[in-house]
């Protein structure tokens, strides 16, 4: 069981490593064009946009709401994956414990001391499970970030551009 948890934790991470990139996106393109319809809105008034912005909203709220709703998903499958994996190692144990209790070559005390053992070793993973969507959404913050900063400006200084060297003011 433990074995299937690290598989479907590493299975699960790198699936919800790609929703949180891909939600950062979506985010971003929502917020530049809600920018632009804000920045514009003199403009839009003046040529009695309104509707057009409307729509433009319209579509990518129903991106965003699609990217949140995969995120939501995605999350939800690797959060109950792991409690289930967790919760199915501690039956493993209880069945096994109770089937060896039934042989007479395991005493209680030992069965509860094993549970224990499971539950001393969960603990950490549950932990481990809730950090893990506030660390993909830094990491996928963090890699928007990088991707941001790497672009390439699209205006490009002349070939024959002098590089300024003692600017005041």
């Amino acid at each position: 069981v433990t074995a299937l948890l690290f598989a479907f934790g590493l299975w699960g991470n790198a699936r919800l490593a790609d929703t949180f990139r891909d939600n950062r996106r979506t985010m971003a393109a929502v917020n530049s064009q809600l920018e632009d319809s804000l920045a514009g809105a003199r403009v839009v008034k003046a040529f009695a946009n309104e509707t057009e912005e409307l729509e433009k909203f319209h579509a990518s709220n129903e991106r965003f709401k699609k990217s949140k709703k995969r995120y939501y998903r995605a999350f939800g499958i690797f959060s109950s994956g792991t409690e289930f994996a967790m919760s199915a190692l501690q039956l493993a144990v209880i069945a096994a414990g109770g089937y060896y209790i039934m042989k007479g070559k395991m005493d209680y005390v030992d069965l509860v001391t094993f549970t224990l053992y499971v539950t001393t070793f969960v603990t950490p993973i549950r932990k481990l499970t809730s950090f893990v969507e506030m660390f993909q959404q830094g990491w996928a913050g963090f890699l928007r970030y990088l991707e941001i900063m790497r672009t390439e400006p699209e205006v490009q200084d002349a070939p024959d551009a002098k590089i300024l060297t003692d600017v005041k003011g």
